[in-house]
């Protein structure tokens, strides 16, 4: 079981807050309070229950001119929706609601279809991959595994093996430097 300086941090907010709604500290942001109560015990339980099930979830992130887009337009509605909040005028309030639905509507949009281009993208490059030899595969297949990349390596192993026939002498080979590409993967 590793209890990561997170759980700990999470843990001793979440009991601090719920000290604060006991003591009941602050009672004019009372409604405030428990919200960022709730939020802090559900990101402590959250990160107790991957402490305990001892797994974890990487992401792969990388900064684009898409994922800055859905940045911006994600913080601008967390913003509308904050101002939104604690405006005391009503109109107000509603006129700003609806502008951060309106929002949340463009976000969802750009979600769906602003990955298309993305995906043209990927078949662009499995069209590349398409137009080089088996020999550069193998080349490009050894490299990969000599600086240990073998879920590459093991991609273009592949790639190699739909091209040639069962019947080719070199599908076994293929299939034995396959098997041997796994091992070293383990």
């Amino acid at each position: 079981m590793d209890f990561s300086y997170f759980s700990y941090v999470t843990g001793l907010a979440s009991l601090f807050g719920f000290i604060a709604q006991v003591m009941d500290w602050f009672p004019h942001y009372k409604e405030l309070r428990r919200s960022i109560f709730l939020v802090l015990v559900g990101i402590f339980v959250g990160s107790l229950s991957s402490a305990f099930n001892s797994s974890s979830i990487t992401l792969d992130f990388s900064i684009s001119g898409f994922s800055l887009l859905l940045i911006a337009i994600g913080s601008l509605i967390l913003l509308l929706l904050m101002v939104a909040t604690f405006s005391r005028d009503h109109s107000k309030r509603n006129e700003l609601y609806g502008v951060s639905g309106i929002a949340s509507f463009v976000f969802v949009l750009i979600l769906m279809y602003g990955s298309k281009p993305i995906e043209i993208e990927s078949v662009k490059i499995r069209n590349e991959k398409n137009k080089l030899s088996i020999g550069e595969l193998i080349l490009i297949s050894e490299e990969a595994t000599k600086k240990q990349n073998y879920d590459r390596a093991l991609m273009h192993l592949e790639t190699i093996k739909t091209r040639i026939t069962i019947s080719d002498p070199r599908y076994k080979k293929i299939e034995t430097k396959i098997s041997e590409v796994k091992g070293m993967q383990l």
